[in-house]
């Protein structure tokens, strides 16, 4: 009976274990590959770890600061799409392709534009030859070392725009550039896109081992690899995180930023899904340094296709893994938040303004420090005389508020902006102008007198009319003219030009004389 018991025992954990290992792969179709699996072009690399880099699984991750909600909120389908669009209009990235180098020079280029700096970082395998870009936020503290690393590989398959798999990653690399580099941080944090991924990690298996040649003290690499493609309800909903063992705590920190920053972020749960070896992660992991991955939770059934296009995928889902991946790069490299400190960005006025219109000038008021602030001034100034002052009378911390002014501006160029006169102990006096160069270019008004030209002719005569064309404001013009007949007379339109070319400058008139030479008799009217 004893045996009976044990043997029925042995029998139900099977018939579980089964139950539930068929359960979790019944999510991907097993015909397709999911990462950590290989093709027949993509060699695996066995690289064997540094044991001279410091393991970091007993790294003392900082505790999150709750100051960057309003930063990741910055984050939205619009800039993902942006950077996606960028991407996939190079069509197949196939490393080595002028494609593919066409796109590292597009994401060299964008990061260049937010002020960082940028190096090409170029990689010779051997059987590959490639380039990533790296882009770098210097960290303000003297005293540190510490890198940060977000990354994504921005190659594709032959054949396969590669939308998901994997601009969408490389735009999680941009996106956290253009919101985090407005910013200041404690540690260094790099953006980073690599090549060479699809054949076998090459990229960023040949950065990695630079890094770990150079001593670069690399605490974390976040990877970014398929985090747009939700087609079903509730997949927008989870996101998948691979983790090896000594970089678990990694884990378990992006699982608190997802609870901490739930709504900014949209509502994200994380999935402890393990370890896999076939995505860019694995190559820091291969050289001693920790790493994770973000993965979206419905696997995409267009993955290496033809099909894997932006059609498909799902902006609201991507611009939510971009955020989480974000927040968690900042909080890690810690943000340096001042106890009183407020902060002026997003100035909204035109480069270019037309003369005699009205405009609104607008920013964005934040409240950047960890305590409530009342009674703030913020300025609108031109040529740094104040025009105009509000009081805002009471922001919490992080909250912000979008401040209006009117303006009325004459023609000239003029500097513009918007600054918060400094507060009782304010920590950072640097941030709190924004500022734009803006042209107020006239408008002409065209006057045209007479409006119609006529002609009353008894017989065949030599006779004419003129009009006079008069530009009003100051403002120089450039005009075509046409003058046609009414009545459609013939003779008219082919006895002399109907049509031309005039430079009128501020205030000038300009005449023109229509001779009527050689019209036989007839009432004509014409017009201009």
């Amino acid at each position: 009976m004893k045996y009976k018991k044990i043997a029925l025992c042995i029998i139900f954990f099977f018939i579980v274990g089964n139950i539930a290992y068929s359960s979790i792969f019944a999510q991907q179709p097993m015909n397709q590959m999911i990462p950590g699996m290989l093709t027949d072009d993509a060699p695996y690399y066995n690289y064997l770890i540094n044991d001279h880099i410091k393991n970091t699984f007993d790294y003392s991750a900082p505790p999150i600061s709750g100051a960057i909600g309003y930063w990741i909120e910055e984050i939205d389908e619009d800039l993902v799409l942006y950077y996606l669009q960028g991407l996939v209009d190079f069509g197949p990235r196939v490393t080595e392709s002028t494609a593919c180098d066409n796109a590292g020079t597009y994401i060299y280029e964008e990061f260049e534009n937010m002020g960082l700096s940028v190096r090409y970082h170029y990689w010779d395998s051997g059987s590959l030859t490639g380039k990533n870009i790296e882009a770098t936020l210097p960290g303000e503290d003297p005293a540190s070392d510490k890198i940060f690393i977000v990354l994504g590989h921005y190659d594709s398959v032959s054949g396969s725009p590669g939308a998901d798999d994997n601009a969408a990653g490389t735009t999680a690399s941009l996106a956290a550039a253009e919101i985090l580099s407005q910013y200041r941080f404690k540690h260094t944090i790099r953006f980073l896109a690599v090549d060479g991924e699809e054949q076998g990690l090459h990229g960023s298996s040949e950065y990695a081992e630079e890094a770990v040649n150079n001593g670069d003290n690399i605490i974390a690499a976040l990877n970014a690899d398929m985090i747009g493609y939700a087609p079903d309800e509730g997949d927008d909903e989870y996101v998948k995180i691979y983790t090896n063992t000594e970089s678990e705590w990694l884990y378990h920190y992006i699982e608190n930023i997802s609870i901490y920053y739930n709504d900014e972020i949209g509502g994200l749960e994380t999935i402890d899904d393990g370890y896999i070896s076939n995505s860019d992660h694995a190559s820091f992991v291969n050289h001693g340094y920790d790493a994770t991955c973000y993965h979206e939770y419905h696997f995409n059934d267009y993955y290496h296709s033809p099909y894997d296009i932006i059609y498909y995928m799902n902006m609201d889902y991507d611009a939510k893994v971009t955020r989480l991946i974000v927040a968690t790069l900042a909080e890690l490299a810690e943000p340096i938040v001042h106890e009183h400190d407020i902060i002026a960005t997003d100035l909204i006025v035109p480069s270019v303004i037309p003369h005699g219109q009205t405009q609104i000038v607008s920013a964005t008021i934040q409240n950047g420090g960890n305590n409530s602030e009342s009674n703030i001034i913020a300025d609108f100034l031109v040529n740094d005389t104040i025009l105009d002052s509000i009081t805002i009378p009471h922001l919490n911390k992080m909250e912000s508020i979008i401040v209006n002014f009117t303006w009325n501006p004459t023609h000239g160029t003029y500097n513009v902006a918007i600054e918060t006169q400094p507060i009782p102990n304010e920590g950072d006096l640097t941030n709190n102008h924004v500022n734009q160069t803006v042209s107020v270019i006239a408008s002409p008004i065209i006057d045209v007198d007479p409006l119609y030209l006529s002609f009353m002719l008894p017989s065949e005569a030599t006779d004419s009319d003129s009009i006079t064309i008069s530009n009003l404001p100051a403002a120089e013009a450039a005009l075509d003219y046409s003058i046609a007949c009414d009545d459609g007379g013939a003779g008219w339109l082919s006895a002399i030009p109907v049509s031309g070319n005039i430079a009128i400058d501020y205030y000038d008139d300009i005449t023109i004389t229509v001779d009527s030479t050689g019209m036989t008799q007839g009432d004509y009217t014409g017009n201009v």
